[in-house]
C-alpha cells in the first residue's frame, strides 16, 4: 500500500494465494517508542475495506484487489476457501468483524470494563460474517457479505475443525458476549452449523470461558471435543472444561489450583 501502513490482525490462506483484508486503518509505530498504547498508533480512514489476493508464488502483476463495499474491521479469520468453477468461481472469506474499530473500544479499556453500564452500552460488537468474492464472469469484483453469528451477540475467537482449513466447512465454534442479548458479561460458546442453520450453545451463569481448542476424534466434521478454561465469577476459581463438540454438553471438568482470568487466545 503506497499511502499508508495497513494493520493486519490476521489473514486468510488459500491453496495458491493469501487473502489480505486491508482495514480502514493506518498504523504509525514511531509513537510506541515513547510508550503510546496500541490505540494511539492507529488512525482511522474514511475508505472502504479492500481485499487483496496475493499469489503465494509471488509476482506483483497477478495481485488482485476487491472493494468490500463497506468499512469492516477484522480480528480473527474463521476460514478461507475457493468455491465454484468458471464464471461461478468465488473466494469465501469467513471472519469475525465489526463496523467499528475494535482496537479502540470498551473491550480494551479497563475503566469501561469495570463499569457495567458502560460495558453493556455497546462497543465494537464483533460478529462472524461471510464475504463471497466473485473472481470471474460478468460479476467479477462483486463482494457480497452475510451475517453468520446470532444477531445482537458479540462473537470472536473462532475455531473450526482444522482438517477443513482451506476448504469448504460447515461448523465453527466461537466465544460469545451478550449471549443473553443484553449483558456484555453474559458469556457462552456457540457451535454454529452454517450449512444447516443450526446453533448449539454452552452457557452457565457467572462463567467466563476463554478461547476453545478443538480436538478431533471421529471421521465427521466437528466430531470430537472442545477444551476450554473457565473462570467461575462467583467462587473466583478456574477449571478445565471438556465439552462434546457436537452436543456442547460437558463431559469432564477439573478444578485448577490457580485462578486463570479470561486469556483471549487459548491455543
Amino acid at each position: 500500500v503506497k499511502d499508508r501502513v495497513p494493520y493486519l490482525h490476521s489473514f486468510g490462506v488459500l491453496r495458491r494465494a493469501v487473502l489480505l483484508p486491508l482495514q480502514p486503518l493506518s498504523v504509525d509505530m514511531r509513537p510506541a517508542l515513547f510508550g503510546t498504547p496500541l490505540q494511539g498508533l492507529m488512525r482511522e480512514l474514511s475508505v472502504n475495506t479492500t481485499f487483496v489476493v496475493l499469489p503465494l508464488a509471488g509476482g506483483g502483476t497477478s495481485l488482485r484487489t476487491f472493494n468490500a463495499g463497506g468499512r469492516y474491521f477484522f480480528t480473527h479469520v474463521i476460514n478461507t476457501y475457493e468455491e465454484g468453477e468458471g464464471d461461478a468461481a468465488t473466494l469465501v472469506f469467513d471472519a469475525c468483524v465489526s463496523h467499528l474499530n475494535p482496537f479502540h473500544s470498551t473491550a480494551i479499556a479497563i475503566a469501561a470494563q469495570r463499569n457495567k453500564t458502560r460495558r453493556d452500552a455497546g462497543g465494537a460488537m464483533m460478529h462472524a460474517r461471510r464475504f463471497v468474492i466473485r473472481i470471474a464472469g460478468p460479476r467479477r469484483g462483486e463482494v457480497v457479505s452475510s451475517l453468520l453469528s446470532r444477531a445482537g451477540r458479540e462473537a470472536d475467537f473462532p475455531q473450526i475443525d482444522s482438517r477443513y482449513r482451506g476448504r469448504k466447512h460447515c461448523i465453527y465454534w466461537a466465544v460469545l458476549w451478550r449471549a443473553d442479548g443484553v449483558a456484555y458479561g453474559a458469556m457462552a460458546i456457540d457451535r454454529t452449523d452454517v450449512c444447516r442453520g443450526k446453533v448449539t450453545t454452552w452457557m452457565r451463569p457467572a462463567s467466563f470461558p476463554s478461547e476453545p481448542t478443538f480436538l478431533a476424534s471421529g471421521e465427521e466434521e466437528g466430531q470430537g471435543a472442545l477444551l476450554v478454561t473457565v473462570l467461575n465469577g462467583t467462587s473466583g476459581r478456574s477449571s478445565f472444561l471438556t465439552l462434546d463438540a457436537t452436543t456442547m454438553q460437558p463431559t469432564l471438568e477439573v478444578p485448577l489450583p490457580v485462578r486463570i482470568p479470561f486469556t483471549t487466545h487459548g491455543q
